[in-house]
């Protein structure tokens, strides 16, 4: 691969640039390890031989730079949907292009008319904008962020030093250095901080630097003299590489809440660092062996504390050898460099869990590993999209369980949706006890949502439909026994069945049948007739019905006049009888119901006391005034505390 001309690299005075590789590789590195665990996507070129990927976004698309046909120069590209796109130049040979946004705005330096300097550009639109100088010959860019901030280095009035910048708003912003006559920016965040790295007072080293709010501060070394920052995620933590005690060994970097984190090497002493995604996952390279000689470098992932080489971490049978990484997006995608059958390419590694997602309408993939189909409405920029699985998550809502083994399903795409989204899931249906009574459910909010449109037990695919991506997960609701119990005098009748078991928060529900004389009670929920009902139900427990021997009673315990001609009348008598040792108060009996005015106490009304033993006759009388079926209840009300009132049913026909 070609090296840039050599004097675009005057001002910056280190012996590193993001794209002289020969240079490059005195700084860089560090890595992580399973296998298989990455698809490859050569990105092919613009028609020549070599090129270089630099930049990705959360959408999977990447710049970088190729050969064009004929090798008679380099571009910048776009690459998106399989397609490389060749972005131009200034006018000049050569562009190149390092940084890219989730809005597709690309950012790098290409030369201007004449090949007489290079110049920081901002491609948008279609349209490749010169950002100018401070003032200098040469400029370069190499960072952007969500508001379209760009971050580089530009030579200053007259030439004599090269200073870090920010480009918003149309203009240039010199950052100034840490005292030294040199500085570089080489990574924004969405917050506007910027890294880079800077002469210190007297030019006597080089150290990574963090620029916020107007300030930039000295992030220090690993113990070295020289340090560099190259790339910040949204929650600030920085990577770069950084010499070590002693100068002897150069290592790549993770700065987070205040401390430099030597991220070690591959096995050699040269390691760097260059991007950061918002998990904290970092690519760079390293030397897997030492310094002399003719050292071998790879590109590495740095993730859960552990650096893997990239190259252990792809089919073996794939033909790449993977030097450089040099982004990374939430997605867990990296771009960078290597050779596939001894040709450099740039390559896009994207998680073995995440399938291709194109666009259009109805869009239906089915990521590996999760067992789920997803279909989008529609997409509007393709992207990919990925299922994992794992056994924790956000606890059940009130009422669910889990199945066992327990499953979330983590959905996450990086193509451009509008919703809705159908999400179906193949359960397995072993792991609930009841696998009718599944659920699908959506976190959203700080909360667990049942989504569920649809639930086949047959075919075990249950299936619902959101707006968002986020966790998900099957629940069942959880099943509840309430027990039913009998209490006081047990031949004063009966329940059945004798337990219920039903789902959280349904009802359960009793028969009970009680014995002439009796009056039943409950311990929870209602009794209407024979019907005893426990609403809500939320835990596993017994309720009981009380059996009372009455000390009063009412006979007939209902009665039917039968037919009666309208306007004539038919009496029935009703013998109320004290069976209890104190005195019985009755109160002024009434008649109510829809027929009311039908019915008439005629003799035994007002209010009676009742000795012990002794009987009570109320007589009423069935006077219909119109043809048809009559109804109405006959209340006796009483100052007995267990059961102060009998009703009794009247009915009766006109005709």
């Amino acid at each position: 691969m070609k090296t840039t001309k050599r004097y675009i690299l005057r001002g910056v005075r280190f012996s590193i640039h993001l794209f002289v590789w020969v240079s490059f590789i005195a700084v860089l590195g560090s890595s992580i390890a399973i296998a298989d665990t990455y698809t490859i996507t050569d990105l092919g070129t613009l028609g020549g031989t070599d090129s270089a990927a630099y930049g990705i976004n959360s959408s999977g698309h990447v710049a970088g730079f190729s050969d064009i046909t004929g090798d008679t120069a380099q571009h910048a590209f776009l690459y998106s949907g399989g397609t490389m796109q060749d972005l131009g130049a200034l006018g000049g040979r050569d562009s190149h292009a390092s940084g890219i946004s989730d809005s597709d705005q690309v950012v790098g330096f290409s030369f201007i008319t004449g090949d007489t300097a290079s110049h920081a550009f901002l491609y948008s639109g279609g349209t490749m904008q010169d950002l100018g100088t401070l003032g200098g010959i040469a400029s370069m860019a190499y960072g952007i962020n969500s508001s379209g901030y760009v971050v580089g280095w530009s030579f200053i009035t007259g030439d004599t030093e090269d200073h870090a910048f920010l480009y918003s708003g149309g203009t240039m912003q010199d950052l100034g250095t840490l005292g030294g006559t040199i500085s570089a920016a080489y990574g924004i965040n969405n917050s506007g901080q910027v890294v880079g790295f800077s002469g210190i007072t007297g030019d006597t080293a080089l150290h990574a630097f963090l620029y916020s709010g107007g300030t930039m501060q000295d992030l220090g070394t690993l113990g070295g003299t020289d340090s560099r920052a190259y790339g910040i995620n949204n929650p600030g933590q920085v990577v770069g590489s950084s010499w070590i005690t002693g100068d002897t060994e150069d290592h790549a970097f993770l700065y987070s809440d205040g401390t430099m984190q030597d991220l070690g090497t591959l096995g050699g002493r040269i390691s760097a660092a260059f991007g950061i995604n918002n998990s904290g996952q970092v690519v760079g390279w390293s030397f897997i062996t030492g310094i002399t000689g003719d050292p071998e470098y790879h590109a590495f992932l740095y993730s859960g504390g552990t650096m893997q080489d990239l190259n252990d971490l792809i089919p073996s049978s794939s033909g790449w050898m993977l030097y450089f990484a040099n982004g990374i997006n939430d997605a867990g995608q990296i771009v960078g460099w290597g050779t596939i059958n001894g040709v450099s390419h740039g390559f896009l590694l994207t998680p073995a869990t995440y399938v291709y997602t194109a666009s259009g309408s109805n869009v239906t993939v089915s990521p590996p590993g999760g067992g789920t189909t997803i279909t989008f409405s529609n997409i509007s920029s393709s992207g990919y999209t990925s299922v994992t699985t794992s056994s924790s998550g956000p606890a059940p809502p009130a009422g669910f369980q889990l199945g066992n083994p327990p499953i979330y399903y983590k959905i996450t795409t990086t193509a451009t949706y509008t919703p809705p989204v159908t999400v179906c899931v193949n359960y397995n249906p072993a792991q609930y006890s009841d696998p009718s009574a599944a659920q699908l459910f959506h976190y959203e909010n700080s909360a667990w949502v049942n989504i569920t449109t649809s639930n086949d037990v047959t075919n075990h695919i249950i299936c619902g439909q959101v707006n968002t991506l986020s966790p998900f997960a099957i629940f069942e609701a959880t099943s509840y026994t309430v027990t039913a119990s009998i209490a006081g005098d047990s031949s004063g009748g009966s329940v059945s069945p004798s337990s219920q078991t039903v789902s959280y928060g349904a009802a359960a529900t009793f028969t009970v049948t009680t014995n002439t004389g009796y009056t039943a009670t409950v311990s929870e929920g209602t009794l209407s007739g024979s019907t005893w009902t426990i609403p809500n139900v939320t835990s596993t427990h017994t309720v009981t019905v009380t059996f009372t021997k009455n000390t009063w009673t009412v006979t007939p315990p209902a009665h039917n006049f039968d037919y009666v001609k309208v306007k004539k009348s038919k009496a029935a008598s009703f013998v109320v009888k004290n069976s209890g040792k104190t005195k019985l108060s009755i109160l002024s009996p009434t008649i109510t119901g829809p027929d009311a005015s039908m019915f008439k106490i005629t003799s035994g009304g007002g209010s009676k006391i009742i000795k012990p033993g002794k009987t009570l006759t109320i007589k009423v009388a069935f006077k219909p005034t119109s043809k048809g079926s009559k109804n109405a209840t006959l209340e006796i009300t009483s100052n007995d505390p267990v059961t102060p009132t009998i009703d009794i049913p009247l009915s009766g026909t006109g005709q």
